[in-house]
This record gives structure tokens, C-alpha cells and sequence, in this order.
């Protein structure tokens, strides 16, 4: 396709520990590959670095985050737990997928007590160091619509 348009949510996710821009692409690639990083998910360095290799798989020009609401605590799916925060109301646009996740990391860690950005701060340099986009918020134009 020539344009690639990425639709991710906000979310806790177990080894990840958080899901948005990068993880999304998680299924972008091959079964035995995801099984592999997760068999070595105890190594979060390993993780982390496949992570964002398998994000390097397909690159959208545009993410559209629907963040009116937010799935803390726990994930990915609703468990013991895990708490949907509602009211957030939010639509971000991004070109960047590092930018995005570094913007929706720090989001989440104003509605969730028990996340913080530094908790994806090796995923976001590591994507970075291969070009895949910026963590700086300084140096990148995000559009935010409160709804």
C-alpha cells in the first residue's frame, strides 16, 4: 500500500509493559519469531530489542491513537487487575511511532499509578538508534484532539 496508517490503543501488556505505536506491530511478523521473544521475555533487553524490530516490519506514515480511554494497571486483556480509565478523551496523530509511544507512555503514567515511561525507555532508544523515529517531543509536531 502507499500509505500505511497505524490505529493502536493505549494499554498495559504483560512483558511489554505497555502497548501502543511499537508493540502493534508485534504481529506483524512471523509466529515462530514472536515465540521466540517471548520465550526470552525474562531477558528484557532481548525483548525490548525484538520489539522494536518487528515494528521496523511496517512502517505507517500516520498512527491514530484512540486514547478516550486507557487500559492500566494490567494487560492486555481485562483480568484481575486491570482497570479501564475512562474519560481520558483523547486522539493523537503522529507521524512517528517513537514519538507516538514516548507521548502515549507519558499519558498513561498520569492515569496509572503503577507505570512509568522509564519502563519503555530502553524500547524508545533502542528504536530511535535504528532511525525508526524520536523519543524528543521537543523536536517533533504532535496533534492532539481532546473529544
Amino acid at each position: 500500500a502507499p500509505v500505511l496508517v497505524s490505529l493502536p490503543l493505549v494499554k498495559r501488556h504483560g512483558s511489554a509493559r505497555f502497548t501502543c505505536a511499537l508493540k502493534i506491530h508485534f504481529g506483524s511478523v512471523a509466529m515462530s519469531d514472536r515465540l521466540v521473544a517471548h520465550k526470552n521475555e525474562r531477558q528484557q533487553g532481548y525483548f525490548d530489542e525484538r520489539l522494536v524490530h518487528f515494528a521496523d516490519a511496517a512502517k505507517p506514515q500516520l498512527n491514530i491513537v484512540d486514547a478516550r480511554a486507557l487500559l492500566a494497571r494490567s494487560g492486555p486483556g481485562l483480568s484481575a487487575g486491570s482497570e479501564i480509565v475512562r474519560g481520558v478523551n483523547r486522539i493523537i496523530l503522529c507521524g512517528d511511532m517513537v514519538a507516538t509511544d514516548a507521548y502515549c507512555a507519558q499519558l498513561l503514567a498520569r492515569h496509572d499509578p503503577t507505570f512509568a515511561v522509564e519502563m519503555i525507555d530502553r524500547q524508545l532508544r533502542h528504536a530511535s538508534e535504528l532511525g525508526l523515529g524520536t523519543a524528543d517531543l521537543e523536536a517533533v509536531k504532535i496533534v492532539e484532539r481532546r473529544v
